[in-house]
This record gives C-alpha cells, sequence and structure tokens, in this order.
C-alpha cells in the first residue's frame, strides 16, 4: 500500500483553511483509499474536529463516496460529526 497523500495528514491535523486549498488543488488526494486500521476515511477524520462547513463540502463534492462510507464499526462520517455535537 503506498504512503497516504498529503491531504489526509492535514484531515488528521484539522489544518482546515490548507484541507480546502489543498483538495481544489489536488483532487486526485480526495479518495476513500487510504484509512485507517479501524476503517476511517479522511471524511471520518475530519468530522471528528468540529469542522466548517467549507471542509466537508470540499471532500464530498470532489468524491461524494466519502459521504457512504462506514469504518469497520459501522459508523458513516455523519454518525462521527453527530456523536460529538
Amino acid at each position: 500500500s503506498s504512503s497516504p497523500p498529503l491531504l489526509y495528514a492535514l484531515c488528521k491535523r484539522w489544518a482546515w483553511p490548507a484541507i480546502t486549498f489543498r483538495a481544489e488543488s489536488h483532487p486526485h488526494e480526495v479518495s476513500t483509499e487510504h484509512r485507517e486500521s479501524n476503517g476511517d476515511t479522511m471524511l471520518h477524520w475530519v468530522c471528528f474536529g468540529n469542522p466548517p462547513v467549507e471542509a466537508v463540502t470540499v471532500l464530498v463534492r470532489i468524491c461524494p463516496q466519502l459521504a457512504s462510507s462506514s469504518n469497520n464499526n459501522g459508523l458513516y462520517p455523519l454518525h462521527v460529526a453527530a456523536s460529538y455535537r
């Protein structure tokens, strides 16, 4: 497996402006390919961090499959976002 793209690392750091910029400039990095051992995607990570709507919107616009990708516990990014409110 290849190493995760820079965008994935930015998502894990909750670097909001950088996430939006990187996703727009490198849309090929927005994918469901790289996951944590528990199945979390970059959108799961973003949703853990009380993100601005722009960060979520850009990821889902580029890769709609992120919104419908569950982790190993059956949780979707929406579940993660709702559980941290």
